[in-house]
């Protein structure tokens, strides 16, 4: 049996805590399966999977906790000021780490065994010899992970912004809040391959993308550079209770003054959502005071459900590919009749996804109040500040290049 009076010294040294630890112990399983399909690479990815899996778990631990290396995973031991407790913790953090490989398809089968427990000293040094604890790890929470191609190399996802076209003023009023992640070197934006995920993948996305766009906004409005923001949250994130609080939460951290001037864009909502449910999730954004948008699934949504909600804009995704464009003109009526139902909600219309000159006009056309997508501008990891641009400026009919 390994021996870890050394290690169970250090923790002492580190935690000064006499007379009990508290624990959460991460398993990695299913790597058998990634081992199948990796072959004489399975070394290299093995190795990977745990560096990317101690930088991620190090990114959410604070100065006084402690990250220890096993066989099979890793422990934390937490420091005394763990409030939350560490079965919350420990849940949170697996969760997370979870939703970041179903995010990947080459490792999408990993899964994340956890589990909390308090400990006296002489209790854990028994369960660091069981574990096959190793060594403690020196994580730097400031590190970005390095790209290597054919691997995910984005632990945490990035904030990028899409920048939104007021039609009638002709300025760039806001951004629209996307996630973006890497899997096997590609881009991933928004919920692409999550979207029939567990809430709790979508939900931990949501969250650490409003954290990024919060810091991003903090440090623009501190610098004298106001913006608006439209952050993001898909309809299952804020149909799970837990969830819902804390994105309301997490939101209400931004000062009033400042968030009045932000919105929220309810995404995916699906049309056999229920009237009660779907009421009662827009109607509890209330306390956010800030204005609430809901992206409906297709031309033809009806708007009616949403009736007292409180949604002030709707949109509603036409495609940025040319057969989408194409699509758009021979449906240019039900453009004009779903803008004229936004309107008769008391709400405007916003159209996304537009990457044609054409589109831009068939949606100026049918009275639309904003247009977002590579026809206004490429995605950017800074959100621009509001500015005017006149629509014989607009990109419009350039390919889509994804910048951040």
């Amino acid at each position: 049996m390994k021996d870890v009076s050394q290690l169970f010294k250090t923790l002492r040294e580190r935690l000064r805590q006499a007379d009990r630890f508290d624990l959460g112990q991460f398993q990695i399983i299913n790597l058998d399966l990634i081992k199948a399909r990796a072959g004489d690479r399975w070394s290299q990815m093995r190795n990977r999977v745990f560096e990317v899996s101690e930088h991620f778990i190090g990114q959410r631990l604070r100065a006084d906790d402690v990250l220890v290396r096993c066989e099979e995973g890793f422990l934390i031991v937490f420091g005394s000021g763990c409030a939350e407790g560490a079965q919350t913790r420990t849940q949170a953090i697996s969760d997370a780490l979870n939703a970041f490989y179903l995010g990947d398809e080459f490792f999408k089968r990993l899964n994340i065994r956890s589990s909390a427990v308090r400990l006296d000293p002489g209790a854990l040094v028994e369960f660091l010899q069981s574990s096959g604890a190793q060594k403690t790890c020196e994580t730097n929470r400031d590190a970005g992970m390095r790209s290597e191609p054919g691997w995910a190399v984005e632990p945490l996802p990035a904030a990028v912004f899409d920048p939104a076209w007021d039609i009638q003023r002709e300025v760039i009023v806001a951004s629209f809040c996307v996630a973006k992640r890497r899997s096997a070197g590609d881009a991933l934006f928004g919920y692409q391959f999550i979207g029939s995920e567990g809430a709790s993948v979508l939900g931990e996305l949501d969250l650490a993308v409003a954290e990024r766009a919060i810091a991003v906004l903090n440090e623009s409005w501190t610098a004298g550079r106001p913006l608006s923001i439209s952050f993001s949250a898909h309809y299952r994130t804020l149909e799970t209770p837990a969830f819902r609080v804390r994105s309301i939460g997490l939101l209400k951290t931004i000062p009033e003054s400042i968030r009045s001037r932000q919105s929220l864009a309810v995404y995916s909502v699906p049309d056999g959502a229920p009237r009660s449910g779907l009421q009662q999730l827009f109607r509890s954004t209330g306390p956010l005071c800030m204005p609430v948008m809901a992206e409906v699934s297709g031309l033809r949504s009806d708007l009616t459900l949403y009736e007292g909600c409180g949604v002030s804009m709707f949109l509603v995704r036409l495609g940025a590919t040319a057969r989408a464009a194409a699509a758009v003109l021979r449906r240019r009526q039900e453009l004009r009749r779903f803008v004229r139902n936004c309107h008769g909600a008391g709400a405007k219309a916003c159209l996304l996804g537009v990457a044609s000159a054409l589109t831009v006009n068939e949606c100026i056309e049918a009275g639309a109040n904003y247009v977002s997508g590579p026809a206004v501008g490429r995605r950017v990891a800074q959100p621009p500040p509001p500015r005017r641009l006149a629509l014989k400026d607009l990109p419009a009919g350039a390919r889509e290049h994804v910048g951040g």
